[in-house]
């Protein structure tokens, strides 16, 4: 059984983690909010991710981890899991892919996060930082969060799913795009429905992607 070496909410992974075949198929759920952080000249510097997780996978995650037993789980608590969840994300990008004329743009390490729950629901955010600020009228500067092997789907909020902090340059905009075409979408579901629990593809295949809305700063 091929287990992940990302666990990104620990306890819960580890039990969890699926076969290969089974990575085709989402099999935790989140919704997010999304942030353009721009610095004084206009350049996008970073980019930031909330993520809040549904009731049953907060249980799973939570389990073990009232260390006083009263119930409640306290800020102090939950800051161990947290801390490993960023420690163990830096190892997939944080599910974070930043582009600029189709270029992979390079990361550093967050520093700056954060776990909360709130009607038991898990919510996770973090900001992350680009190696280098770009310029958005260098070229369209796209952001995907995914999980490359749609083992976790990540779906927007339905109202105030992107802020932008800082101000872009004169003439250029932030856009959510929107989701693949239903075809587009039954077209790869149908073919990830088809494939045997021990399949794998003859090619690294970015399951994710395909199913990620992109935000895009644009000029011009």
């Amino acid at each position: 059984m091929k287990r992940r070496k990302l666990t990104f909410i620990l306890v819960a992974l580890t039990a969890l983690a699926p076969t290969a075949g089974a990575m085709a198929h989402p099999h935790v759920f989140s919704t997010m909010k999304t942030m353009i952080l721009a610095d004084d000249r206009g350049l996008v510097k970073a980019v930031g991710v909330e993520w809040t997780f549904d009731e049953n996978y907060t249980q799973f995650a939570l389990e073990g981890l009232d260390v006083n037993g009263n119930g409640t789980y306290e800020s102090e608590e939950i800051q161990p899991l947290t801390d490993e969840n960023i420690k163990n994300l830096l190892e997939s990008q944080y599910f974070t892919f930043v582009k600029q004329n189709g270029k992979l743009l390079e990361q550093t390490a967050v520093t700056e996060y954060g776990q909360s729950l709130n009607k038991d629901k898990l919510s996770l955010f973090f900001i992350v930082p680009l190696k280098q600020p770009v310029d958005p009228k260098a070229g369209a500067v796209e952001l995907k969060v995914y999980d490359p092997d749609f083992f976790i789907a990540f779906d927007y909020e339905q109202t105030d799913a992107t802020k932008l902090q800082g101000k872009l340059p004169d003439g250029c905009k932030m856009d959510l795009k929107p989701l693949p075409s239903t075809e587009e979408m039954e077209q790869t579901q149908t073919f990830l429905a088809d494939k045997g629990t021990d399949w794998t593809p003859d090619q690294p295949t970015d399951f994710g992607s395909m199913f990620a809305q992109a935000l895009v700063v644009s000029c011009g």
